[in-house]
């Protein structure tokens, strides 16, 4: 199971938390038989600025957006965000040792297998 706990969903699924509309670090889920694939739309950072780690079931994507900035440049108008960013996904059953990573062209898209699932029937015997 993969669950959002970020903004990015905040109107879309109702398993997913939210706390804003910030659209930056767009994600697609896609849902497959034996794995899920998130891709992340994350253009101008350099692949070295990004930060992937599993933890308690939790992937977390962290960023670096550093500012190129000129105290001499008269800036008319600034609407580009720098600073660190993060998006937080609970991702359960998971084999967190096959899971891996690729970016390229702004994408970033990380590859999560599914554990393999176990049946675990018991038929239980009622005594007399």
């Amino acid at each position: 199971m993969l669950i959002s706990k970020d903004p990015f969903f905040s109107n879309y699924l109702s398993l997913f938390d939210s706390k804003d509309d910030n659209h930056f670090m767009s994600t697609d889920i896609i849902e497959k038989e034996n794995y899920y694939t998130l891709k992340m739309e994350i253009p101008g950072i350099s692949k070295e600025n990004i930060s992937i780690e599993y933890e308690n079931e939790n992937l977390c994507i962290n960023i670096t957006k550093k500012e190129d900035y000129n105290e001499n440049d008269n800036y008319l108008k600034r609407e580009i965000c720098y600073g660190e960013y993060s998006r937080k996904f609970y991702v359960g059953n998971i084999n967190e040792e096959e899971i891996n990573a690729n970016y390229s062209n702004g994408i970033l898209t990380i590859n999560i297998p599914k554990e393999a699932k176990i049946e675990n029937k018991k038929r239980i015997e009622i005594s007399e």
